[in-house]
């Protein structure tokens, strides 16, 4: 069989081009155009800013705000802490375009006239976010210092302001309570190149706390409004552009190494991000777990309960007591009793041969029959409503 080398369909091929030297130039000159110009756009990109300055009445409507109003003036909104939990801001719903800034600016205060004797305040300030009417909150956090004199707290937004339904903040205490702050401004602003490269590096380089998809996950983290792993297709669409605008200019056809490194080089930055991420993680959770008194690890390992009710039988059961266990499903909390109690202390089946009865979150008629009045079972600790200790009444 002859073949003609003339024949565009035989002649095209990854070493043997089909198009023509110019068309290639020209096509992978565009590719790295489109790569570029998409990787640049949140860098330099124009965006509209948006701000809420409480300093009247009519500025709160709409908002919720979970904490005592102090004071409201041209100085800004001044909160305190009210009760146990922590001081927030909820603003109303929003409708953000898709030039609105992924920024966002806090501006606050620590207001020594509420708290004298105080000149500054370690805080965590928390960027609460809702998707979409009725979802939980959810939150990412930078920590810093509160003085009398204002400061401001950049952050990307961890989600482009597109799918925001309401926005908030949340500012709680490091070392102690924040019992008051000044609240001056929320703004996404329209910051400089320079400063929104400053945003994206710390985006980057920020640890995202472990979550369910910590171990295996493709998402990474959001810069500028924008996922890591777009920003790297764009930035393999420009390398694999350029590569192939050179090859053209030099009469070669483009190598399969050309296109392969950059999805390589996308690779190991995604991995290598993950990896470091992971292990950023693994150093906060073992640091977490050594600060905690040993009745806490328990709780943090097996559960607040189950750690509770062998605390309890450890203070009051003298060693070598019998204990039972009745609970909803009594498998996973009499297992691990069995681990944390034995063997100074014996589980049996039956609550009516024990010397105590563990009762954690229980029902059915073995539960109905310790708390009955006339069993031989007294109450001796308690931990809530639906979590205590049963023992053996004392004939008096």
């Amino acid at each position: 069989m002859t073949i003609d080398p003339n024949n565009p369909v035989v002649v095209a091929s990854p070493t043997r081009p089909f198009l023509s030297r110019s068309v290639r130039f020209c096509t992978y000159c565009l590719m790295a155009l489109i790569g570029t110009s998409l990787l640049a756009q949140p860098f330099m990109m124009p965006w509209s800013p948006w701000s809420w300055t409480p300093t009247t009445e009519a500025s709160l409507v709409g908002a919720d705000i979970n904490a005592h109003l102090a004071s409201l003036n041209e100085q800004g909104l001044t909160l305190q802490m009210q009760g146990d939990r922590p001081i927030s801001v909820i603003l109303p719903p929003v409708a953000w375009v898709f030039d609105t800034p992924p920024v966002l600016r806090v501006s606050l205060a620590f207001p020594s006239m509420v708290s004298p004797g105080r000149d500054s305040a370690p805080v965590l300030v928390r960027m609460l976010w809702q998707e979409s009417p009725g979802e939980a909150y959810r939150y990412a956090e930078s920590a810093t210092n509160l003085t009398p004199a204002p400061v401001t707290i950049d952050r990307s937004m961890p989600v482009p302001p597109v799918r925001i339904h309401r926005l908030g903040v949340q500012i709680v205490g490091r070392d102690e309570p924040l019992t008051a702050v000044r609240l001056i401004k929320l703004e996404l602003p329209n910051p400089p190149a320079a400063q929104r490269l400053a945003l994206a590096w710390q985006s980057f380089i920020e640890p995202e706390p472990i979550a369910n998809h910590s171990v295996n996950f493709l998402r990474g983290p959001t810069i500028l409004g924008r996922a890591l792993n777009r920003m790297l297709l764009e930035f393999v669409l420009t390398l694999i552009g350029l590569a192939g605008a050179w090859a053209a200019a030099r009469r070669r056809p483009l190598s399969r190494f050309a296109c392969l490194a950059p999805l390589l080089i996308a690779w190991f930055v995604v991995d290598g991000w993950a990896t470091w991420n992971l292990a950023r993680q693994a150093r906060t959770e073992r640091d977490v777990f050594a600060s905690l008194t040993p009745v806490q690890q328990q709780a943090h390992l097996w559960g607040e309960d189950i750690a509770w009710a062998a605390e309890a039988m450890r203070h009051h059961a003298p060693p070598g007591a019998t204990y039972a266990v009745v609970a909803a499903d009594p498998f996973y909390p009499a297992h691990r009793l069995d681990y944390l109690l034995a063997p100074t202390f014996r589980r049996v089946k039956d609550p009516s041969q024990a010397d105590y009865v563990a009762a954690i979150r229980a029902n059915g008629d073995r539960f109905e029959a310790a708390l009955n009045p006339n069993s031989p079972f007294e109450r001796v600790a308690s931990m809530d409503s639906d979590v205590f200790l049963l023992g053996r009444r004392v004939a008096r």
